[in-house]
This record gives structure tokens, sequence and C-alpha cells, in this order.
């Protein structure tokens, strides 16, 4: 198999499955990672062969975006504007190296949901955390009221006994 035959495999067996933007990082992963390889002196066939089948690896990518949360439509996708998108993906995948795609907006989008993540993550752990102390707070003046009672009846009832003794 070679590299145009393995990323058409893998966009034929996505297409209807997942977006049309996973897909595409998708492809381009696939193309840059198989460039950098080839780049690294590994041969395309040794490449492709460490990679195993593309429908295999298609299905997987299927299952981990439906983890995500990336689904609609009960998990399949309308692919009608995706040649008008991305270009026709079924033209040849050629070890040219230009994929034309910015990886850093994407990266960068990915970190800012991260902290933002991050961020709610922390504040309902603070919220937490004050909530179970308020409990614990109420938790003891509710165990030391009747004690707290108690001892002010008895405080009064002393303070009246000695004050009928000396008066």
């Amino acid at each position: 198999m070679r590299q145009d035959e393995f990323l058409n495999s893998l966009k034929d067996a996505l297409v209807g499955k997942v977006p049309e933007q996973v897909i595409y990082d998708n492809i381009n992963y696939y193309k840059d990672y198989i460039y950098s390889q080839i780049k690294n002196g590994r041969s395309e066939s040794d490449i492709l062969a460490s990679l195993g089948d593309p429908r295999l690896l298609a299905k997987t990518i299927e299952e981990s975006n439906k983890f995500s949360g990336n689904t609609s439509n009960n998990g399949y996708y309308d692919n009608s504007s995706y040649n008008n998108s991305y270009g026709n993906m079924h033209g040849n995948f050629s070890s040219n190296y230009n994929s034309g795609y910015d990886y850093s907006q994407n990266d960068s989008d990915k970190k800012g949901k991260v902290i933002q993540f991050k961020g709610w993550f922390i504040l309902g752990i603070v919220i937490l955390l004050l909530v179970i102390i308020v409990m614990l707070v109420f938790k003891v003046a509710v165990a030391l009221a009747p004690v707290a009672l108690l001892v002010i009846a008895v405080s009064i009832v002393v303070k009246g006994i000695k004050q009928w003794k000396n008066g």
C-alpha cells in the first residue's frame, strides 16, 4: 500500500461518521507523520505497516470522537460540502509536504479550553471545600449546643443559689 492509498482509505472510512474537521485534522496528522518519518529515513512501506489497517484506525478515531462530545445528528455527518471546504480529498496524497494547515491556532484553542476547564475545576473544588467547612462548623455547633445550654443553665442556677444565700 502507498501513502495516498492509505490516506484515501482512512478518509473514506471516516466520511459520514465524524465531522469534516476531524477527518481533515486526522488526514493532515497522518500525512505529516508519514512525511516526518520518511524524512527521518524510514521507508514508506515500513511506516504504513506500523500504522496498520486504515479502516481499523478510522474505527478508533470514530470511537474516540464519540467520547469527546463532538457528535451530532446521531453520529452521522453531512459531507456534501467536504470536497468544497477542504479541496478534493480524493486527489493524490503525494509525499510533497505542504498540508497548508495551521496547527498553532488549533493548539491555542485547545490550550484555552484546558485552562478554562482547569479554572472551573479549581473553582468547583474551592466551593466544595467551603461547603464542607460550613457543614462541619454547623455539625460541631449543633453537637455542642446541648452542652453549651446545659453549662449556661447550670451557671444561672449556681448564681441564683449564691444570690439567694447571700441575700
